[in-house]
């Protein structure tokens, strides 16, 4: 999983959390619901949208037909990590 990048079906499961939205409040900021209804349904849309389950099939028919799915993995992962 990337570190760099926001997973936001993670943020949207967070921000149905009632202690999270409490710290938030806290915290001093103020959670507009009508906003964030919005936003978190499209989030939704976005995560049941069929561009995404097409991405998702063609990523997982791209491992399916390599002989070692995961040896481009670990190649990728060593030339990211080499890098640093």
């Amino acid at each position: 999983m990337r570190k760099d990048a926001a997973n936001s079906n993670r943020l949207a499961a967070d921000f149905r959390t009632a202690q999270v939205l409490d710290d938030l409040k806290s915290a001093g900021h103020e959670v507009d619901w009508s906003v964030l209804q919005d936003w978190l349904a499209a989030i939704d849309a976005g995560y049941q949208s069929a561009e995404l389950a097409a991405l998702k099939r063609a990523r997982d028919r791209a491992l399916a037909h390599t002989a070692t799915p995961n040896e481009g993995k670990r190649e990728l992962l060593s030339m990211v990590t080499s890098a640093r």
